[in-house]
Protein backbone atom coordinates (compact mmCIF):
# COMPACT_ATOMS: atom_id res chain seq x y z
CA UNK A 1 0.00 0.00 0.00
CA UNK A 2 1.47 3.49 -0.74
CA UNK A 3 0.20 6.29 0.64
CA UNK A 4 0.66 10.13 -0.86
CA UNK A 5 0.65 12.65 1.06
CA UNK A 6 -0.20 16.67 0.71
CA UNK A 7 3.18 17.85 2.55
CA UNK A 8 5.46 18.18 -1.23
CA UNK A 9 5.12 22.20 -0.15
CA UNK A 10 8.79 22.67 -2.06
CA UNK A 11 7.03 20.87 -5.52
CA UNK A 12 2.95 20.35 -5.65
CA UNK A 13 3.01 17.75 -7.89
CA UNK A 14 6.51 15.82 -7.62
CA UNK A 15 5.37 12.88 -5.72
CA UNK A 16 7.84 9.78 -5.05
CA UNK A 17 7.24 6.65 -3.23
CA UNK A 18 10.09 5.14 -1.20
CA UNK A 19 9.39 2.22 0.82
CA UNK A 20 11.34 -0.81 2.18
CA UNK A 21 10.96 -4.52 1.24
CA UNK A 22 11.36 -6.59 4.35
CA UNK A 23 10.13 -10.05 3.00
CA UNK A 24 10.54 -10.13 -0.57
CA UNK A 25 12.60 -8.20 -3.43
CA UNK A 26 11.31 -5.43 -6.05
CA UNK A 27 10.89 -8.43 -9.05
CA UNK A 28 8.85 -10.08 -7.07
CA UNK A 29 6.27 -7.10 -6.24
CA UNK A 30 3.23 -7.94 -8.57
CA UNK A 31 0.91 -4.91 -7.67
CA UNK A 32 0.69 -1.64 -5.21
CA UNK A 33 -2.65 -0.04 -3.71
CA UNK A 34 -1.48 4.04 -4.87
CA UNK A 35 -3.95 6.28 -2.12
CA UNK A 36 -4.05 9.77 -3.20
CA UNK A 37 -6.11 12.31 -1.31
CA UNK A 38 -7.69 15.08 -2.86
CA UNK A 39 -6.20 17.87 -4.08
CA UNK A 40 -6.91 21.16 -1.75
CA UNK A 41 -8.21 24.47 -2.71
CA UNK A 42 -6.85 27.96 -1.50
CA UNK A 43 -9.63 27.63 1.97
CA UNK A 44 -8.10 23.99 2.45
CA UNK A 45 -11.86 22.26 1.37
CA UNK A 46 -11.14 19.17 -0.80
CA UNK A 47 -11.81 19.79 -4.47
CA UNK A 48 -12.12 16.57 -5.57
CA UNK A 49 -12.10 13.14 -4.50
CA UNK A 50 -9.69 10.95 -2.67
CA UNK A 51 -8.32 8.20 -5.17
CA UNK A 52 -7.54 4.91 -4.79
CA UNK A 53 -5.54 3.43 -7.45
CA UNK A 54 -4.53 -0.68 -8.23
CA UNK A 55 -0.87 -0.49 -10.34
CA UNK A 56 0.07 -4.33 -11.45
CA UNK A 57 3.75 -4.55 -12.59
CA UNK A 58 4.22 -7.33 -16.06
CA UNK A 59 6.56 -9.70 -15.56
CA UNK A 60 8.17 -11.35 -19.43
Amino acid sequence: MLKCTRSQEGAPFLRQFPFILEESTAQEVEQATLLMDAPLDNEGNAAGEDLEIEIYFLKD
